[in-house]
């Protein structure tokens, strides 16, 4: 590695700092998935998210009925029972489903998703899912949680969730159904996404990929025929 890239030895900035400080690129470093299971969570999150209680047994990605499928907590007010409440978006669409589930059938539904747990209320059409885990990295619990709160202000439903790699992105953000994650996210970027208000071109380097796309060069090409 090129040691020009790397900080002082005296010097010790948060990492999202540097990255933005030396114009690190994030294309290619999304995750890559053919579906997204969100997990209402409460609680303290441990790190890893997956040693909390609710979560045993399941991994951040699991090969499931529908694929390749990335598992993710998020924050949400817990409901008048035990029944865990869980959005997956699934498709080329991303089309979604909610349902409500309990915690001793989570698991099952997670691997094997069926409408027996199925909620009548549909999952949010438009999603902000930003990494707020602060256990994971202080970037992310900061500055992810300060964009959700700004993000709140838009009409999108914004959703407070787990680790998703490349913290020193933060805030960093997974849009749903567009299916592309992005870094450094604040409103103005939001907006013009929201709005498809601006070329392509002129966001693209803030593009960490798409999760449709394999990471790294797979991820690269993608973003480069958006642009």
């Amino acid at each position: 590695m090129d040691s020009r890239l790397l900080p002082a030895g005296d010097h010790a900035p948060r990492c999202t700092d540097w990255s933005s400080s030396i114009a690190l690129d994030p294309r290619g470093t999304a995750f890559a998935a053919d579906t997204v299971t969100l997990i209402a969570t409460p609680g303290a999150w441990p790190k890893p998210v997956f040693a909390h209680p609710l979560l045993t047994g399941l991994a951040p990605r699991m090969d499931t009925k529908l694929g390749m499928t990335r598992i993710l907590a998020f924050r949400h007010e817990p409901g008048s029972d035990d029944r865990v409440l869980v959005y997956i978006y699934s498709g080329r669409q991303m089309a979604g489903k909610a349902y409500l589930v309990p915690p001793s059938e989570l698991s099952n539904l997670v691997a094997h998703p069926h409408d027996r747990w199925r909620r009548e209320e549909p999952p949010p059409s438009r999603v902000v899912a930003v990494c707020t885990q602060g256990s994971h990295d202080v970037c992310c619990g900061t500055d992810g949680t300060r964009f959700a709160i700004e993000a709140g202000t838009r009409d999108v439903t914004v959703l407070k969730i787990s680790h998703t790699g490349g913290h020193r992105f933060a805030p960093t953000a997974l849009l749903l159904p567009d299916a592309r994650m992005w870094a450094h996210m604040d409103v103005a970027l939001l907006d013009v996404i929201l709005d498809r208000s601006g070329e392509p071109r002129e966001i693209i380097g803030r593009c960490r990929g798409s999760i449709f796309a394999p990471p790294g060069p797979g991820q690269v090409a993608e973003c480069a025929v958006l642009a």
